[in-house]
C-alpha cells in the first residue's frame, strides 16, 4: 500500500541531498550502506512510493550514526528526514521521536548548528501544534527564538545599566 505524497516527498528529496554533504564516517561500511539506503530514498521519492522511501529513510536513520558517529550534518539530518516522513504521514508520535533527538544531537553540536536546532524546533512547534499541545508548541517556539536571538554585547550592557 503505497501514498503518493508530492510535497513531502520534495521535502525528503532536498534533506536527502542535504544530508549527503560533509561525510567524516568512522565506519567505511555503514556509511557505504547509509549512502545506498539515502539513493534508494530518492529513487523511490522519484516515483511517488512515499511508504517505499519512509522505510529507506529508516534505513538511513539506523546506519547514521554507525556511519558518522558525531557528526550531525548526517546523523540528526537523517533522523530529521524521518522525523518529518512520520509528520506528514500524520504519525506525530513517531515524528517527536525522531525530532527530539535531532534537537538534542544539534543542541549538543555548538554553534555551528544552531539554525538547524532551531528549524527542528520550529518543526516540533508545527506538530505539537496538530497534537494540540498549544503550550508545548509555545515552549518550542520560544526556545527556537532564543537560539537565533543570542544576546550582543551591546544589548547585554544596555541590560545592566
Amino acid at each position: 500500500m503505497n501514498r503518493i505524497l508530492r510535497p513531502a516527498a520534495r521535502i525528503a528529496f532536498l534533506l536527502c541531498l542535504f544530508a549527503n554533504g560533509g561525510a567524516f564516517a568512522s565506519d567505511a561500511g555503514a556509511a557505504a550502506a547509509w549512502s545506498n539506503a539515502t539513493a534508494r530514498v530518492l529513487s523511490t521519492n522519484d516515483h511517488w512510493f512515499y511508504i517505499d522511501a519512509l522505510h529507506e529513510a529508516e534505513e538511513a536513520a539506523r546506519l547514521a550514526p554507525v556511519a558518522f558517529g558525531t557528526n550531525p550534518s548526517n546523523t540528526a539530518a537523517s533522523w530529521n528526514i524521518v522525523a518529518g516522513m512520520y509528520f506528514n504521514l500524520g504519525r506525530y508520535e513517531a515524528a517527536e521521536i525522531y525530532f527530539r533527538r535531532a534537537y538534542r544531537f544539534y543542541d549538543s553540536a555548538g554553534p555551528a548548528y544552531v539554525e538547524r536546532a532551531a528549524r527542528t524546533l520550529r518543526n516540533l512547534a508545527f506538530l505539537y501544534d496538530n497534537l494540540e499541545r498549544k503550550n508545548d508548541a509555545r515552549d518550542a517556539r520560544r526556545r527556537a527564538l532564543s537560539l537565533l536571538v543570542a544576546p550582543t554585547p551591546l544589548t547585554t550592557a544596555s541590560r545592566r545599566d
